[in-house]
This record gives structure tokens, C-alpha cells and sequence, in this order.
């Protein structure tokens, strides 16, 4: 390079070489050289992988120039022509070929070290920087050597740069560089974003952005997966994170400080620019307009750094946040089981899920964020702050601290608002949480409450709350309209005390230099302020956080490798050596009231276990409820804690590490089927296949084995239908079976089925233990079967043990145990089950054909489709106007409307006021007029403080008035929500999911709530500020006007890109973000089956992945947003110099240049916080169409009215007629009932039986008007049941369900919630069923406590003191007319006897859904359905004569059928007596 190094400053020159003894160009080599020998040292340690060396055609011509115009450079200087003599000749020869070496090792870098071609690109970059200003400021601009060094350095920072082998990704045999472009953008590009310019303009151009054209992302690096994993005991989780992170923290505080110094000087230029106007020379006019031109520099550069420092700490963050979510998974993958109180909990569930989860959710994310601002910590706060407050002693002197004063006194007022703030939000999340607890409760059991005519007891109950909630809500639009009026004016409160001190007591001139510097600069230190006092809080927080993280990663780990880690020998036994285990004791609630008291529950113990089950047989464990038979099959896989002994299993390993047997295709694995089915959200095949391939023809076998054909041709799409989260789209029989296929699928040799016939109806049971435990698919295989169920299985059982409070009480075979007399009832149970060909538990014995093609297994990879629909449209614009309808009337929108112009005016005229002022200023002085007097300063600052004050009323009412209405819209929204749900049909809930309605109630009116109006209004401020600030400078400079329409449309051209693409990405992110989640929580759910199974390594690499495609949108979110803020801040740059300098050619004063120049500087922070406002209330009003639109179908889908009112004794006998009644769910659809005729006499009592699908619970339904009648006629009492009132029908007639429906309150309230009976009444109802025993009422029993409070679901009492207290409300109800839906649930055989004993006593006609026969054996009659029609009707004793019957079939299956005949016959008996009678 032609460089003159003697012509540089020669003080500088002597400094350096009386300091180094080396010449500056020595010095750079030197340098450089260490650094890259350092980075050969770095990257000889890693894996060496080569690259291929194909190049783009972009990167051949750069390198080719570069060459070109590197060999022109050399030729100049060995010719002398740039070289002074003074200078030391072999000093520039050293120089020249070291940056000839650089230029080789970036374009022939060694195989395997691409660090080095990377990283001498930048070192070049850096000297080509050097080279270039050093010639600028020792050479004619116009020389070649100029030209060349200029083209060489534009060469440099416009080339692409090599790949980077850490973020190299493997694929196959080869590897693909970053795949998002940044390492191999060229410097200009890496700095400007340019490398998201593809993606963003091809989604503009497509008018969307699709998942397919998101960029993969490789953000994890090899170290950051070893951080954690690799961590010595002894070191804490910060001081580790703080090593590994070491190096990012230091580079973002470097450009912290830069960006916070570089922030200050637009505003130090101002003061110089207005100071020369001041002046009114010719020369400081010029130097005035440099001054600008140097404004507009060093605002690109502020923004630059700016990007660059939050761009380090986002990356920062998503890493550290992966980082951390990956260990706390893994280390929830070796958590050991806790088990509450109960002795038989649902198996393996742990009882503190929710706790884990909130590490994921919130400490987590908590630890991210600081983790990406950890800059402002010690870098640009602090540095903004020590600036802001000198530059603001600089230029007021002591006055600057009457302004810094007050802010500092604001401080704690600001702190104490954020305190109240905080103490009501939390009143009103508490108000929410309860409004959305009654409400999940009353969308949890929606059909139930329409059908015993609930509904309106629900909208009152939920009303009050929502009253109670918009209260809490209003205090906190209150406190938030004080605070944000003092957040919006404090900078001006700020600046009129430190001009007043300036001006009236100190008595100096308050020039416009002087005036909006200071104003400048007091807005500049707010920022800081408000940010200490937020980070503070934030740092406090992420201690607590990061304290709960490395509390949790400390816990104690599961024990079960070790206990199942000493299996030896060839020969496996299954089974316990003189084994203990206990489960640890727990603190827990006695009640679930707020007066809680606790005591130290008992552990459960199973005690001396010494057995040996029989390898590759049948084995049972039977026993009474809480005899420790889960705890047992839970010992067994090594999860309850041992305390003595041994356990015989298997070692535990993952499944793909062991041994397969080539004969049988069985690995030495475990299967595992708990009581609790555990499901995954996915299609049914994908919970069945479980990771494993898929087999079709084993397939096939297992669905026939586990009677799911049938159940499969129901669901909408077979096999291929989502189980929704937790199974919720399947019934309780169905998710057992799809779990217990589950495990007969898998190639387990060791299969343990907890109670896995206990969730289906005898017949399905039975064929079940036929067709797969004791069936083809089970040969050879080892299964211990803990059941209840002994008639059914111990006659196929090669080993039975009996278990009573964790003790084996017997062992042995059948025999064995019938020769002891242990179990005499085993000598009873039915030794040949006859079970059909084909299970008949469906419609039809069709066998299904799955489709051929295999389903893509990970559901969460189907967001290739199109963008989600934008918020826009009619439907958006129809949406927006009934909001801003239901908000307020014309009155309140005229008023609001004031205020808001207002506002905008009054903040303009407070800064034109202060111009008024220096500037007055300025010419009394030059006059010698009398302004400086008291007098004439009091008239100013009087206006000064009386402008600051209606601003500050008119901010206030602003804020306000917004608030009222949006409280107001949110109540009517809410309540014609509420309406809407309630009122809808049966049908419409069987197409809308649990979950979307819970969210529309809890989410989306949060949204509505808090977010939407305070969005909508900062997106209206910033317009109508922007508005503003482009009319004020076009006032000042008219030539402003061409300009300001042409930055206007870039503006909306860069907002249009970046929405089009920033809209989808939230989009993706919001669908990828709940995968990610619903996957831990089905992991935390499922730990037991998911190590049972061996597939932990599966897990965790599922859970990376979904974290890897959480983080792609993310990753591109705030890159996109980076991409904007600078090409916003360039374009408001041209703002600033367009401004600047038409402000100075016009000779305008230098009040009006500071007015114009002031606001031309903040213009691009104002349209940034636009877009980022309108994004968001975009985002936002999504919610709000998804509320309006639901409410829309809801209204499509209510539920027929009728105005008949029956008398109010009706019905009075309980005669219920069928008419040739027929029905069908949608037009679309088969009818469901045909030409159904039968009559029932009052008092009868009727049991409806058949198979799955036959119509019995569609019957039940037409009769209380769940499914509309499309034919004939329902008469009760004579009356058309289609012709009553819907409210009156269902609350006239009584519906006891199969699954008891209770809610969260007094026992009295969930008996008679209209408070329509006396306490006397209910307790006489109560012991009518005989849960209260009139001897011990006064011994203060629970149910003789009508104010014992019910938990959720009535879960703190048992099953059948449930469904006793549903009938009890029948009881109490007193109706003529009794649908009953049997209970199939698990209960004990003395709380089934209560229940049919309640029937019986009943005097109403009753109407009973049979699952169980042995229930209506003895009704009166029985109706048998198939298909929708009734086949037979009659006793069931002559039913039983009809060979071949639906009915007689159904007895002759059944395990019980001596007994049911028995039953029947001693039932036609007693009634032909009294018939004779």
C-alpha cells in the first residue's frame, strides 16, 4: 500500500515508538500475527473436518478484485511514489507482504482450518480500515493511491466471508456451512443484517412467509451441549455460565459502551450547530452544516452498535435458555417418583409437575432474558448515566442538579407506583384465576350442567366474579393512567425545574443551544433511569431464579439404575429377595379449605417381598384397593425406593442398547401400562408404535387383540386421529387399550399391566384376556398383571399373589392358593371364557385396514403449510368497528378524540414554548431589553409551568377515558361470550375442543383486558406524534416537503417487509412454542412408562429438536427486528440531515433549527416503537376475532327455544312416550335413532343395553332435548317435550351422569346451588342414600356438614361417595323422571350396593344406560337396542328364554352369567307373586 507513515502526527509517532520500539506497521503485524497463531492453537484442538471449496460466483469475482487491486497497491509502493524517505524501508515492505499472506490464507487456507481463512478475511478487513484512513489524512483524496486503498477496503467489507467450521452442520459424509447465511455474509452484510434481505424480500413478494423458507439453525455450539453435563460438583451453576459465556459478555460490553458514547452525540453536535448559528458568521454557517452531515454519521453508528449489542445478548439468551431447559429436562429424566398420601397414586405421577414447569416457563426465561441484557448491567446503563450526567453539568452547571433532583426523587415515587402496581395486578390475577377456575370448571363438565339445568346458576356465579375481576381491573387502569402521565411529562417537569433554577435564580441566559441540549439530553437519561430501576428488580429476580434452577439440577436422582443395574447371569429372574421399600412420608393438606391444617402423612411400606414370578408366563397380583399392588409393579421397576433386599428385573438401559433374541425378534426390555393410561399428544398409531417401526401385519394383530377395530372406525380418521393432549379426544376404555396395545406392540420380553381391564365393559375385559394377555402375541413373553378383576384372570394365571397393606399374604398357582383356602372365590371363577370370533364392542365386525402409508410421526413437523391467516380483511375491519362500538357511545368517542389531538398538540407547544423562551432569550440580550428581569422571566416560565400543567390534565383524561371504555368493552365482550357458550348446542361442543374454549376465556381475554386498548392507543400516539413532528418541520423548512414524501414511502416499504415476515415468524413461533411444553409436561406426566420403556435418549433428542424448531422463528425474530431498527435508523438519519440542513440554509434562528433538530433526532426511535405497536396490536387483535368469531358460531348454534311453560307441578306420574322417534347428530350424518316407539309407565323402572354404538346414550339424550328430535314425538305426561321450555324440561326432569359431576364448593352448594331447600331437607336427602347415618349427625361427620367443602371434581372424597352425592341431588330434586348413566368406573362393591339400594328407593320413573347388566338385571324391563332401533322389550327374565337375542347373548358372554340368570329369575319370581297378589 502506498502509505506515508512519516506524515503521521509525529507525537503520535514518538509515543509509540518510545513505548513499543516498534513502527507502527510492525506493531500491526506483530499483533495480528499473535492473534492468528493463537486462533491455529484454538482450532488445532478441535476436530479438523474439510470443507468443500466450491465458492459462489460473488465470491470469485470479490477474491479475484481484491488480488487485482492488491497487486496494483503493491506496484506503487516499490516504486516509491507513496514512501517517504524518513521512514524505514523494509518497515512498509514488511507490511505489503504480510497483507499478500493474509490474502493467501483466506483464498488457500489449509484443509480442516477454515478458522484461519475466516479469520485473517477480518484481519485484512481491519489493515485494509487502516491503511485507508491513513491515506485519507496524508494523501490527496484525488491520488490513485487514494482510489486503490479505498477500493481495496470497499472490496473487503463487501466480499463473503469463509465458513466457520464450529457452526458447520454434518450431513452424511459432507457438510453444509451456517445455513442462515451469517458467518459467510461479507462485513457490510454481517453488520447490516443484509444476509436476512433473501427470506425477507421473498416473503414480501409472496405476500408471506412460509416455514419451508425459514433458514434451519444451527445455534448450539459442542461446548454449549458440554457446559452443564461436564460441571465439577464443587463449581456454582453462575460462575460456570459467566466462564462459558465469558468472551460474548466481554465483546457486547465493549459495544455497549460504544453505542451508549455514540448515543450522546447527535446531541453534542446539536450544541455545537446551534452555537454557530448562534454566532451568525459565514465560516461557522459551514462548519454548522459539516456538524450536520457528522449528526447523520453518528447516528447510523449509534445504531449500528446498538444492533450489534442487542443482536450479541438475543443469541445469548436462546442459547443460554437451550442450555438450561436441556439440563432440567435431563435431569427430570432421572428424577425419582414422588407419591402423595394415597397409598395406590395414579402410577408414577409426580405430585410437583407444576413446580417444573414454572422452571421452564418463567425462571428459565427469566435467566434468558438477563442473560441478553446482561450488558446493561455494567456497561451501558452505568455509562450512559456517568455521561448523560456530566454532559448535563457541563452545560447547566449546579442547575443541572435541581432537574437531576427531582429525577432521582422520582425514583422511589416511581418505585412505590411499581409496588402497587404490582400488589394489583396480582389482585387482579387472583380474580382472574378465580373467574377462569369456575369458569375451566364449567367448560370441563359443559354437557353436564346444560343437561340438570345448571347453566343459569353458572352465568350468575361466573357474572360475580367477573364484577369482582373489571373492579380490580379498574384500580389498575387508574394507577396505570397516574403512572404513564407522569412517565410521559416527568422529562418536561425535569427540564422547567432545571431552567427555572438556570434561568431565575442563577440568573444566566438560557440560550437555544444551551435550552434543547439540555432538553436532549434529559430525555436521554431517562432511558437509563427507567432501566436501573427495572434492572435492579430483574437481577434480584434472576438470583431467585437461578437459585431454583440449581436447587432443582442438586436434587437427589432416581435410584432405579443402581437396583436394577446387578443383573447377572444368563438365566433372568423376575422377582424379590427379602426386598422392603417404602415411599417417603409427606407433609400434606388435611383440607382444601384456606384453614388448612397439616400433619405428617404415613409413608406406605411394602414389607419383606420375597418372590419369584414365572419367566415367560402369566402372572397376577391381586388384592383390595390400597394393598400396594401399583407400589409393587412400581418396585419392580426399580422407581420405589428400596430400603433392604434385592430386586430381580432386567437391567434398565436404553432400549436400543439391548440384546435382541434373532429367534423371537424380543429384547431383554420392559413394557409398561399404567393404571393412569399415559398418552402422548399424537395419533393413536404413533402411541402404539411408540418409537418402534412399523409391522403392519403386527400391527393389525395387536388392534384386533386389544378390541380397538372397532373404535377405530368411529374416529374421524382412524388410526390417524390426534389423541389430543392427555387422551382427551378418547374415552377412559379406549386410552387404556390404545396403552396396553402400546405394550403388546413393543418388543419387550417383560410386559406389566397395571389394572388395565378395570376402564372397559365385562365383555370388552374378557376379550381382551383371551385374545392378547393369554393370547398368540403374549407367547413367551413374562407379564405381571395387577388387577381386581380375579374371576376373569385367575384361571388363566400360572402364579397369583395376593397382597394385603403391603404384605404378600399368598403366592402361588391356583391350585396352591385353593388348597390353602386363601381365596375361596376362585373356585368359582369361570375356568372357559367363551369369547366371539370378532370383538362386537363397535358397529359391525368389519376388520379395519389401516392406511398403507405410514403417518409422519412427528406431528410437530407439519407447519410446512401455508402462513397462519393475518388479521386482516372485513372480517378484522367488522371486528375492530364493534369493538370501538361496544367501547362507547358518539359522546365518549368526541370527548376521547378531543383529548387525544389535544394531547399531541400540547406536547409540541411545551417544546415551542421553550423555543419561544431561548430564543427571547437570545434577542434580549443582543437589545439589552429587560427580559432577563424577574419580571419578564416569571411571565415566561408562568406560561411554561401553566402549558406543563393542561398537558399534564390532558395526558391524564386521555389515558382514562381509554381505560373506562375499554373496562366497558371488555364487560360486554365477556358477558355475550359467556351468553354464547352456554346457549350453544350439545353438538357444537363436540367440535370445539376443551382447550380452545378455556383459552378463549382465559388468554384471549386477558388480551382484552389489559393488552388491546393500551396497545391500540401507543399505536395512535406514535402516529399522531409522528404526524405532528412532520408537520413542525415542514413548517420550519416548507423544502422539507418533497423529501419527507419520499422517506415516507421507504418508511412504509421497510415496515411492510418487515411485518409481512415479523407477523409469520410470531405466528410460527407461537405454534412451535407450544410443542415444546406440552412435550415436558407429558414428559414430567409419563417418566415412569417413558424409563420402563428404555426410551430416555429418545425423549431427549425429540425434546432438542422441538427446542432447535422453537428457537428457528425466534432466532429470525430478532434478527428481522435488527434488520429493521437500522434500516429505520438510516432512513431518520436523511430525516436529521434533510432537517439540519435546509433549517441552516434558511438562516433560521437557532430556536427553530433546536426545535426542528430535536425532534429529527428522536424520529426514528418514534417510528420504530410505531411498528413495534402496531405489531403488536395486530398481533392482539387476533384474539379479539377469535372471541368475536366463536360468539358468532355459538349464536349459529344455539340450542332450540320454545315459550311453552308447563304448570308447576309437571310432570306429576312420570309417563314417559316414544313416538316413532328418530334422530341424527348432522344432516350430513346416518340417523342415530329409528322410528323408536316404546312406552314407560310411572314408577317402571328401564334399563337400556346393547353394544358400543347401539344409541343408548343418544336415547337418553333426545329425552332431555341434548339431541333434537328430527321425527316423532317425546311425550312426558302428555306433553310434547319439544314444546317446553328448554330450562323448564332438563330442570323438571333429573339427570344423574356416569362420571360424577361435582364442583369446587360446599357440599350444599353442590346439592342445591338455588337455594331452593332447607339445610333439614338436604340432610334428610343425604341419609336417604345412607351417606349420613342419623347416629352419627351429631358426631360433626363430614356430610352432616353442609359447609364440608368439595375440591375440584369432589376429588377429596371417593368415587362412590361421588355418584351417592349425585343422586342425592336427584333425591333432593324430587322429579318424576330419572335418567341414569351407569358409573363403569373402578368402585368398591359396598358403594355399588348404596347406589342400586338409592335406585330402588326412588319414586319416580327411572331410566337406567346399562354398562354393567348385573345393574338392570332385576329392573322391570329391559330395552334392547342395536343400530338405533329397539330390538327387544321386555323382562329381562323372558329376554333370557330368547335364544340368540341381543340380550341373552350379551348374559351368556358375560364371566357372571350363572349369577345374572340367577338374579333374573328370583327378580320374574317376586314379580309374578305380586302380580298373583
Amino acid at each position: 500500500m502506498a502509505l506515508d507513515w512519516s506524515l503521521v502526527p509525529a507525537s503520535a509517532l514518538d509515543l509509540v515508538e518510545r513505548y513499543s520500539g516498534f513502527h507502527p506497521p510492525l506493531l500491526l503485524v506483530f499483533t495480528s500475527g499473535i492473534l492468528l497463531a493463537l486462533q491455529l492453537r484454538i482450532c488445532s484442538t478441535r476436530q479438523r473436518a474439510a470443507y468443500p471449496r466450491a465458492k459462489s460466483a460473488r465470491a470469485i469475482f470479490f477474491t479475484a478484485l481484491e488480488g487485482l487491486l492488491l497487486a496494483t497497491s503493491l506496484s506503487l509502493g516499490r516504486d516509491g511514489s507513496a514512501i517517504n524517505a524518513s521512514a524505514s524501508p523494509w518497515a512498509g515492505v514488511v507490511f505489503r507482504s504480510y497483507l499478500c499472506v493474509l490474502y493467501l490464507l483466506t483464498l488457500l487456507h489449509p484443509s480442516g482450518l477454515e478458522h484461519i481463512g475466516s479469520a485473517a478475511y477480518c484481519h485484512s478487513a481491519i489493515f485494509y480500515a487502516i491503511s485507508w484512513l491513513m491515506t485519507i489524512l496524508t494523501l490527496d483524496a484525488g491520488s490513485t493511491a487514494t482510489k486503490v486503498s479505498s477500493a481495496l477496503l470497499a472490496t473487503a467489507l463487501l466480499s463473503p466471508r469463509p465458513p466457520r467450521a464450529p457452526r458447520a452442520l454434518q450431513q452424511g459424509n459432507g457438510f453444509e456451512a451456517d445455513p442462515t447465511g451469517e458467518s459467510q455474509s461479507s462485513l457490510f452484510g454481517f453488520w447490516a443484517f443484509a444476509w436476512l434481505d433473501d427470506m425477507l424480500f421473498k416473503a414480501w413478494h409472496n405476500g408471506g412467509l412460509q416455514s419451508q423458507h425459514v433458514p434451519d439453525l444451527s445455534l448450539l455450539t459442542v461446548a454449549d451441549k458440554s457446559v452443564l453435563p461436564t460441571k465439577r460438583k464443587s463449581a456454582s451453576l453462575l460462575g460456570t455460565l459467566l466462564r462459558h459465556f465469558g468472551l460474548e459478555f466481554a465483546v457486547q460490553g465493549v459495544l455497549a459502551v460504544a453505542w451508549a458514547v455514540l448515543t450522546f452525540m447527535p446531541t453534542l453536535l446539536l450544541r455545537s450547530i446551534l452555537q454557530f448559528v448562534e454566532g451568525q458568521t459565514e465560516s461557522s454557517i459551514t462548519e454548522a452544516q459539516g456538524y450536520v452531515v457528522l449528526v447523520f454519521i453518528s447516528s447510523i453508528l449509534a445504531s449500528a452498535a446498538e444492533a450489534r449489542t442487542i443482536w450479541i445478548g438475543q443469541k445469548i439468551g436462546l442459547r443460554l435458555k437451550t442450555i438450561l431447559i436441556s439440563e432440567v429436562y435431563q435431569k427430570a429424566l432421572r428424577r425419582p417418583v414422588v407419591v402423595g398420601p394415597s397409598k395406590e397414586r395414579a402410577a408414577g405421577k409426580p405430585t410437583n409437575i407444576g413446580t417444573i414447569m414454572n422452571l421452564f416457563t418463567n425462571d428459565i426465561s427469566q435467566l434468558a432474558d438477563s442473560g441478553a441484557n446482561m450488558h446493561q448491567v455494567w456497561a451501558s446503563v452505568p455509562t450512559q448515566i456517568i455521561i448523560a450526567v456530566g454532559l448535563l453539568s457541563w452545560t447547566l452547571g449546579l442547575s443541572a442538579f435541581a432537574g437531576i433532583a427531582l429525577m432521582g426523587l422520582m425514583v422511589p415515587v416511581n418505585s412505590r407506583i411499581a409496588q402497587r402496581f404490582a400488589a394489583i395486578q396480582m389482585q387482579v390475577m387472583a380474580a382472574s384465576d378465580a373467574r377462569i377456575q369456575s369458569t375451566t370448571e364449567m367448560i370441563r363438565s359443559i354437557r353436564v350442567i346444560k343437561l340438570i339445568a345448571w347453566d343459569s346458576f353458572f352465568q350468575q356465579k361466573i357474572g360475580d366474579k367477573r364484577a369482582a375481576e373489571l373492579d380490580k381491573l379498574r384500580a389498575r387502569y387508574t394507577l396505570w393512567s397516574i403512572a404513564a402521565t407522569i412517565w410521559y411529562s416527568l422529562p418536561q417537569i425535569i427540564t422547567f425545574s432545571s431552567f427555572f433554577f438556570f434561568s431565575v435564580i442563577e440568573g444566566k441566559l438560557l440560550t437555544p443551544s444551551i435550552a434543547f441540549t439540555s432538553l436532549s439530553l434529559f430525555n436521554l437519561l431517562k432511558a437509563p433511569i427507567d432501566d436501573l430501576i427495572g434492572m435492579l428488580s430483574r437481577v434480584q429476580g434472576s438470583f431467585v431464579a437461578l437459585g431454583r434452577v440449581e436447587s432443582f439440577l442438586a436434587e437427589e436422582e432416581t435410584k432405579k439404575y443402581q437396583v436394577l443395574g446387578n443383573s447377572t447371569g444368563r438365566r433372568v429372574q423376575i422377582g424379590f429377595e427379602h426386598a422392603s421399600f417404602s415411599w417417603p412420608g409427606k407433609e400434606e393438606d388435611s383440607t382444601p379449605t384456606d384453614s388448612k391444617t397439616t400433619g405428617n402423612v404415613e409413608s406406605f411400606t411394602l414389607r419383606n417381598l420375597d418372590l419369584k414370578f414365572e419367566v415367560g408366563k402369566l402372572n397376577i397380583v391381586i388384592g383390595p384397593t390400597g394393598s400396594g399392588k401399583s407400589s409393587l409393579l412400581l418396585a419392580l421397576l426399580g422407581e420405589m425406593p428400596l430400603i433392604s433386599g434385592s430386586v430381580r428385573m432386567p437391567a434398565a438401559g436404553p432400549r436400543e442398547t439391548l440384546a435382541k433374541d434373532d429367534e423371537t425378534g424380543l429384547v431383554e426390555g420392559v413394557a409398561f401400562c399404567a393404571q393412569e393410561a399415559w398418552l402422548g399428544n399424537d395419533i393413536v398409531r404413533n402411541n402404539i408404535l411408540f418409537g418402534q417401526p412399523f409391522d403392519e401385519k403386527r400391527y393389525n394383530a395387536v388392534l384386533h387383540a386389544c378390541a380397538l377395530e372397532p373404535d377405530l372406525k368411529i374416529l374421524p380418521q382412524g388410526d390417524l386421529t390426534s389423541v389430543g393432549d392427555g387422551g382427551v379426544s378418547l374415552s377412559g376404555g379406549q386410552k387404556q387399550r390404545v396403552s396396553l396395545a402400546r405394550a403388546v406392540y413393543s418388543n419387550a420380553q417383560y410386559l406389566l399391566l397395571d389394572d388395565c381391564l378395570s376402564a372397559v365393559d365385562a365383555h370388552t375385559a374378557s376379550w381382551i384376556f383371551q385374545k392378547c394377555i393369554t393370547g398368540r402375541l403374549m407367547q413367551g413373553r413374562t407379564t405381571i398383571l395387577a388387577t381386581h378383576n380375579v374371576a376373569l384372570t385367575a384361571a388363566g394365571a400360572d402364579y397369583i399373589v395376593q397382597l394385603s397393606d403391603g404384605t404378600v399374604t399368598a403366592a402361588g398357582s391356583q391350585r396352591d392358593l385353593a388348597a390353602q383356602g386363601q381365596l375361596p372365590e376362585l373356585a368359582s371363577a369361570q375356568s372357559n371364557i367363551d369369547v366371539t370370533n370378532e370383538a362386537e364392542s363397535g358397529d359391525g365386525t368389519a376388520k379395519q385396514k389401516p392406511t398403507q402409508e405410514k403417518a409422519e410421526t412427528n406431528k410437530n413437523d407439519t407447519d410446512s403449510s401455508p402462513p397462519a391467516a393475518q388479521p386482516g380483511g372485513t372480517n378484522t375491519s367488522r371486528t375492530v368497528f364493534k369493538y370501538l362500538s361496544s367501547m362507547g357511545g358518539w359522546v365518549f368517542w368526541a370527548f376521547l378524540l378531543f383529548f387525544f389531538g389535544a394531547q399531541q398538540v400540547g406536547s409540541i407547544t411545551v417544546n415551542w414554548w421553550v423555543q419561544r423562551l431561548s430564543s427571547a432569550t437570545v434577542e434580549a440580550s443582543s437589545d439589552g431589553s429587560n427580559l432577563g428581569s424577574p419580571f419578564g422571566l416569571w411571565h415566561y416560565f408562568g406560561i411554561y409551568a401553566l402549558l406543563l400543567i393542561i398537558y399534564l390534565i390532558i395526558g391524564f383524561m386521555r389515558l382514562y377515558m381509554l381505560s373506562i371504555g375499554s373496562l366497558v368493552a371488555s364487560f360486554r365482550i365477556h358477558d355475550t361470550l359467556l351468553k354464547s357458550i352456554l346457549g350453544a348446542s350439545l353438538k357444537y361442543f363436540n367440535d370445539k375442543s376443551f382447550g380452545q374454549i378455556v383459552g378463549l376465556f382465559s388468554r384471549d381475554m386477558q388480551t382484552i383486558d389489559q393488552d388491546l386498548a393500551v396497545l391500540a392507543l401507543a399505536t395512535l400516539h406514535f402516529i399522531g406524534a409522528l404526524m405532528g413532528i412532520t408537520i413542525l418541520i415542514i413548517a420550519i423548512t416548507p423544502q422539507f416537503l418533497l423529501p419527507a414524501v419520499l422517506i415516507s414511502f421507504i418508511y412504509y416499504l421497510i415496515a411492510t417487509i418487515y411485518i409481512t415476515s415479523s407477523n409469520d415468524l410470531k405466528t410460527l413461533e407461537t405454534t412451535r412454542r407450544s410443542p415444546v411444553f406440552q412435550h415436558l409436561g407429558e414428559t414430567l406426566s409419563g417418566i415412569v412408562t417413558i424409563r420402563a420403556y428404555g426410551a430416555e435418549r429418545e425423549y431427549s433428542a425429540t425434546s432438542l429438536r422441538l427446542l432447535g424448531r422453537f428457537n428457528q422463528p425466534s432466532f429470525f425474530l430478532g434478527a428481522t427486528e435488527r434488520w429493521l431498527v437500522l434500516r429505520l435508523s438510516l432512513t431518520s438519519a436523511f430525516v436529521s440531515l434533510f432537517a439540519g440542513s435546509f433549517s441552516i440554509r434558511n438562516s433560521q434562528n437557532a430556536g427553530n433549527i433546536g426545535l426542528s433538530m430535536s425532534y429529527a433526532i428522536v424520529f426514528s426511535e418514534h417510528v420504530l416503537w410505531l411498528i413495534r405497536y402496531y405489531t403488536a396490536t395486530a398481533q392482539n387483535m387476533t384474539a379479539l376475532e377469535r372471541v368475536s368469531g366463536v360468539m358468532g358460531e355459538s349464536a349459529e348454534a344455539q340450542e332450540l327455544r320454545s315459550d311453552t311453560v308447563p304448570s308447576q307441578e309437571w310432570p306429576t306420574s312420570g309417563l314417559v312416550e316414544y313416538q316413532g322417534v328418530s334422530a341424527r347428530y348432522a344432516a350430513h350424518l346416518d340417523p342415530v335413532l329409528t322410528d323408536i316407539s316404546f312406552r314407560v309407565r310411572p314408577l317402571e323402572r328401564i334399563g337400556l343395553v346393547g353394544r358400543t354404538g347401539a344409541g343408548k346414550s343418544s336415547l337418553a339424550l333426545t329425552l332431555l332435548r341434548g339431541l333434537e328430535v328430527e321425527s316423532g314425538r317425546i311425550l312426558i305426561d302428555g306433553q310434547d317435550a319439544k314444546e317446553v321450555d328448554l330450562h323448564i324440561l332438563r330442570s323438571r326432569l333429573a339427570y344423574v351422569p356416569q362420571d360424577p359431576t361435582l364442583f369446587v364448593g360446599t357440599l350444599r352448594l353442590n346439592l342445591d346451588p338455588y337455594d331452593e331447600h332447607t339445610d333439614q331437607e338436604i340432610l334428610d336427602a343425604l341419609g336417604r342414600i345412607g351417606l349420613l347415618d342419623n347416629s352419627t349427625t351429631d358426631k360433626g361427620g363430614k356430610f352432616a356438614d353442609l359447609s364440608f367443602t368439595l375440591t375440584e371434581g369432589g376429588s377429596n372424597i371417593s368415587q362412590g361417595q361421588r355418584q351417592l352425592l349425585c343422586i342425592a341431588r336427584t333425591v333432593l330434586k324430587g322429579s318424576k323422571v330419572v335418567i341414569l348413566d351407569e358409573a363403569t368406573a373402578s368402585i368398591d362393591h359396598e358403594s355399588d350396593l348404596k347406589i342400586q339400594a338409592c335406585i330402588r328407593q326412588l319414586e319416580a320413573t327411572v331410566i337406567t344406560i346399562a354398562h354393567r347388566l348385573r345393574t338392570v338385571i332385576n329392573y322391570d324391563r329391559i330395552i334392547s337396542l342395536d343400530r338405533g332401533q329397539v330390538k327387544e322389550c321386555d323382562h329381562s327374565w323372558k329376554l333370557l328364554q330368547h335364544k340368540g337375542g341381543i340380550f341373552q347373548s350379551m348374559c351368556e358372554a358375560a364371566v357372571d352369567r350363572d349369577e345374572l340368570l340367577a338374579l333374573s329369575k328370583a327378580a320374574w319370581d317376586i314379580r309374578q307373586r305380586a302380580d298373583a297378589a
